[in-house]
């Protein structure tokens, strides 16, 4: 049985801490020094003390919280099924991910508000998709895909705002910051404060077999490769988090509508669908967060900055990428471990073949055909690309658009 308490919140101008919610953690006692860790209080939900206050040593345990399994205030974080957003065969995955994480922020926002949470309106993620178009296309050469529209899409919300499909409303915030891709703990304060977020991960087919709440496993980059295959990746909100048997994991908000990850009752009626889990350590570039209220800046010098010229900056290339990664990002978005070009086409080796990896919402594994549909692109002659390849270079790339 899923649990159902959550923040219980009086109409006050302050939140009171009242009944919790089941998914809290519980103190715990190190092994090491004996010490007893109490949790540490968060908005929604309360985490463990990562790391012992007597030595240091981790915490081992096990936690899980997600905004879809509680409530608050009788009302659900995230909406019913009816607000689980459906691209179909749109490829738009980035502006779906993020017209969901501002709207889950605004839901969230008022229902601690002791409101009706059906007063949040509905962002047409088109609407984003229509932006950007607009602005960005005719002008930018690094926004255009990848790093670079999701960069650029995500700006939108703080330099000009997002409509909501009645134009009622308009979205907006005080910054854009990322988190480090590696700090489980960053990530899980950030969640647990009520501020979702937004990632990207690769996927492969068996993303789209995902049961409810099922924990996804990014394929291994060599299986695609020895398969001659093009990774696909894929945009999500990240809506949760939990650590068991030593294993760190996310949850997602997918936007296929209700067909991704259903859970049925015993007589058959579908009712959850649309989350699913993902390995902490498959996330593909550092999430993103939206800001709407200047006290509540969290990040430390992980601020997106506006991009005057249309050019994706060396600043937001690096704000995406983990502090563990020391990959060189190329003028044209090419992420890799090394990479080098030979005027404006990527060369690799005989021995490594080339995975292009395209931020795409259609969620299937595609073979290297004679076409590929590209995201925000016109079709690619991968044949033609086939032919211009050699051996000249020793490594592979990765291309993110």
């Amino acid at each position: 049985m899923e649990p159902e308490g959550g923040v219980r919140l009086p109409t006050l101008d302050r939140v009171r801490r009242g009944v919790r919610s089941s998914c809290d953690t519980e103190s715990w006692e190190c092994f090491q020094c004996g010490s007893i860790n109490l949790p540490v209080e968060k908005l929604l939900f309360d985490l463990p003390a990562f790391h012992c206050r007597g030595c240091e040593a981790p915490f081992l345990g096990e936690m899980n919280f997600c905004y879809d399994l509680v409530k608050a205030n009788k009302r659900s974080l995230i909406g019913g099924l009816d607000n689980i957003k459906n691209q179909y065969d749109n490829p738009e995955c980035i502006a779906y991910s993020i017209a969901s994480c501002l709207e889950i922020a605004d839901r969230i926002k008022t229902v601690l508000q002791g409101k009706n949470p059906d007063s949040v309106k509905e962002i047409d993620p088109t609407a984003i998709v229509d932006m950007f178009d607009g602005k960005c296309l005719a002008n930018c050469s690094d926004g255009t895909s990848g790093i670079g529209k999701l960069v650029t899409m995500a700006l939108a919300v703080q330099t000009d705002g997002i409509q909501s499909a009645d134009h009622s409303r308009l979205y907006t915030a005080v910054a854009v910051e990322t988190i480090d891709k590696y700090d489980f703990e960053g990530i899980c304060a950030t969640l647990a404060d009520g501020i979702p977020l937004v990632g990207a991960f690769y996927c492969g087919s068996r993303l789209e077999k995902l049961e409810y709440c099922q924990i996804y496993r990014v394929p291994k980059l060599s299986k695609f490769l020895d398969r001659n295959l093009i990774p696909t990746g894929h945009a999500a909100v990240i809506i949760g988090a939990g650590m068991r048997c030593g294993i760190q994991y996310l949850y997602f908000l997918n936007s296929w509508g209700n067909f991704f990850c259903p859970r049925y009752d015993k007589d058959g009626n579908l009712v959850k669908a649309g989350v699913g889990k993902l390995r902490f350590y498959d996330l593909l570039c550092n999430p993103i967060m939206f800001i709407t209220d200047s006290a509540k800046r969290v990040g430390l010098n992980r601020q997106l900055l506006p991009m005057g010229t249309g050019k994706l900056s060396d600043h937001n290339k690096s704000m995406l990428m983990g502090r563990k990664q020391t990959d060189v990002i190329p003028e044209d978005l090419s992420i890799g471990v090394t990479s080098e070009f030979v005027g404006n086409q990527p060369q690799i080796s005989s021995k490594r073949k080339m995975a292009n990896a395209t931020l795409d919402g259609d969620g299937q594994t595609q073979k290297v055909r004679n076409k590929c549909r590209t995201f925000g692109r016109s079709s690619v002659d991968l044949n033609e690309a086939n032919n211009k390849r050699n051996a000249k270079v020793a490594f592979f790339i990765f291309i993110l658009f």
